[in-house]
């Protein structure tokens, strides 16, 4: 199973368990392939992983800032304690198993995440805000939250945070003869 040179021993590993995720995450796709395109139905997947995450750590950050002092709002302080994980979760979930083609460099990539996510946690923040604010249930606020902030965050993440500019090519670089335009024809 692994080679002799123990360098090669956390590199099996990790494939493995990243080989195990697949079958995982694609176990109820089968029940959603009329309605759902492949790609939508993992993303949909990870995001579920990641807001079970986010759910946790929210709700048991939030209990906690609500009994002991805290420098903001609890749901303030509990939205960015919970982020703080999720962001780098979703960003390594989302490069590895939906977006994972392309000839982006993974620099640009997690730049490109990040500046989207600080925009939708800006978002998120306000939004929350405002929900709770107007006195609906913090649980609810949340759902609300995360259900219109994630919808756009994916069309987002899919134009800009990991779009490929040749997706034609599938990860390939297009090579044009100086004899050929574009399109390929010959002039």
């Amino acid at each position: 199973m692994f080679s002799s040179t123990s360098t090669n021993k956390p590199e099996g590993l990790k494939n493995n368990a990243l080989k195990s995720l697949h079958p995982v995450l694609d176990i109820f796709y089968p029940l959603f392939s009329r309605i759902l395109p492949f790609k939508v139905y993992r993303y949909l997947a990870v995001g579920g992983i990641c807001f079970f995450a986010n759910f946790i750590i929210f709700h048991s950050s939030y209990y906690y800032f609500k009994h002991h002092a805290a420098p903001l709002a609890p749901h303030t302080a509990a939205l960015l304690c919970s982020l703080s994980v999720t962001v780098l979760l979703g960003y390594y979930l989302n490069n590895r198993f939906v977006f994972n083609t392309g000839t982006v460099s993974r620099r640009s990539k997690f730049l490109r995440y990040c500046f989207t996510t600080i925009a939708g946690v800006i978002l998120s923040t306000y939004f929350l805000g405002f929900l709770v604010g107007m006195g609906i249930n913090i649980t609810v606020s949340f759902l609300l939250n995360i259900a219109v902030v994630q919808s756009l965050n994916y069309f987002i993440q899919k134009g800009f945070s990991f779009k490929d500019p040749y997706p034609e090519n599938h990860g390939k670089i297009p090579v044009v003869f100086p004899e050929q335009n574009i399109e390929g024809s010959i002039q």
